[in-house]
Parts: structure tokens; sequence; C-alpha cells
């Protein structure tokens, strides 16, 4: 078990922390090695469905009991919505190049792979709100710890962890560039874990999808990229469906008299006696 600090003293079992790193640590390596096997767009498409992926895990397996948490269907066809939005985003970009890598069917297996855990990360860090209430640093240093151990585990495993520390040392102008990579993520997810307490498991997803829409849109009329009518459809797609979905969250939060994103008290007594 392992004890940690907020109101009063709360304990989180290991092995949460372990299936949190797991799907972080899954995700990331298959990603990374399905670059090598795939070609770079064909990339891009499947990522974006990791918003639909992590709305059915949170409607088909999900481990969450408590009520206020639950993701219903309609969750799903707004994702589907959005993730339709992403494709046809990616379809029609003019600036995206054909990458010299062919597609492989294990690069596919891979990005599959990778959905599946970037699906299931935000149900289990649900389990974690649901039983635990750990505060935002506290879920944010719980699941980053679990996340190097694993990390650095399977990097000893597969032989590559002395191959990293002699490429640092003699590269050594690399560890300002990670410190720098590595404040930057710690600063984004000091707002993420927060939105992560705050509401639903399946916000956080819509939030960055959205964020990648406007990164690009940003990027384009600052660096003049081409814009085409089908992109501006996607764009359409996107924001106007994470709009009615966040606006039917704070509508329902609102019907019921509990702060936005909060969990209504009267379901959180009954969970409680469960």
């Amino acid at each position: 078990m392992i004890t940690l600090e907020k109101e009063e003293r709360v304990q989180i079992p290991w092995h949460h922390g372990a299936k949190c790193g797991s799907a972080v640590v899954v995700t990331t390596i298959c990603y990374s090695y399905a670059i090598k096997f795939t070609n770079f767009p064909v990339v891009m498409m499947i990522r974006s469905c990791s918003l639909l992926s992590v709305v059915v895990v949170g409607v088909l397996f999900t481990g969450v009991s408590d009520v206020s948490l639950k993701l219903g269907w309609r969750k799903v066809i707004v994702a589907i919505v959005v993730t339709a939005g992403m494709i046809v985003f990616k379809v029609f970009d003019p600036n995206q190049k054909e990458g010299e890598t062919k597609t492989e069917l294990i690069g596919v297996v891979l990005m599959v792979f990778s959905l599946i855990g970037d699906g299931f990360l935000p149900d289990f860090q649900a389990v974690v709100k649901q039983n635990y209430k750990p505060s935002p640093t506290v879920l944010l240093g719980f699941v980053n710890k679990w996340t190097t151990i694993l990390t650095i585990g399977y990097s000893i495993i597969m032989g590559h962890f002395m191959h990293i520390l002699d490429f640092i040392l003699h590269h050594r102008a690399i560890l300002i560039d990670n410190l720098l990579i590595g404040v930057l993520c710690f600063v984004g997810q000091i707002f993420i874990y927060r939105m992560v307490k705050q509401f639903k498991q399946h916000i956080v997803p819509f939030i960055i999808t959205t964020r990648k829409i406007f990164t690009v849109a940003l990027s384009i009329m600052i660096y003049g990229h081409k814009f085409n009518f089908y992109q501006g459809i996607g764009v359409a797609i996107v924001f106007g469906a994470s709009f009615y979905e966040f606006v039917s969250e704070l509508r329902k939060d609102m019907g019921k008299g509990r702060p936005i994103g909060g969990t209504d008290k009267a379901v959180e007594k009954e969970t409680k006696k469960e």
C-alpha cells in the first residue's frame, strides 16, 4: 500500500498505479514502434480515433461504479462525430506529404494497441478518483511515478538502458532539451489532472482533440499553410460536437445543483454506503 497525504491520509493500492502506468507505457511504446512500420499520415489518422477509444472503453469496459462518472451511449455518438471531423481534416490536408515508409500490418496492430492503452488510462484514473478521491497533484505524482518505474524496467529488460545512458554521456546537450520538455509536460499535466479531478473521464480527450485542431489552425494562420473547404468542414464538425458536449455537461451539473464537473452529493453518499 502507498500512503499519500491530503486533508486526511489517503491509501491507494499499488496495483492502481501499475494499471495507469502500464496504460501510458503501452500507448507510448506501441506508438513509437508503429511509426517505424506505418506511413505517418496513417499514424495520424489512427491517432485521431483516441477519443473514440476512450468513450468506448468508458461505456463497455469501465471499472467505474459511481453513476455520476459513468458514460452513456450518447457519448459514443458524439465521439464518433468528433472522430469523423478529425479524419476529414486529416484526409484533405493539402500540406501533408506521403512518407517513404509503407504501411505494414504490424504497424496498424501496434497503433490499435496504442489506442487501447489510450482508452483504458482515463477509466483507470476515474476508478482511483471514485474510490480514493486524491487531489490532482497526488494523482499526477502517483501515475507518473509508476510510469517512470515501468519505463525504466522495460528499458532494462529490452537491453536499452545502458545505450540510453551512453547516448546521454556523449550528447550532454540533450539533457537541457529533455529538462525543458519535462518542465513543459509537467506544467501541462498540472492543468490536465485538474480537469481529470473536476470532470468526467472523456472531457480531457475532448479538450486535447479540440486543441489539436486549434493548434493546426493557428499554425495555418501564422505560417500561411494551405487550407481548403473540406478541412473547414472538419474543423466545424470537431468544434461543433465538442461545444455541444461541454454545454451539455455544464447544463447537467447546474440542473443537479452541484459545482461544475462535481459529484452529486446524494450520489456520493450512496457510493460511500456501498
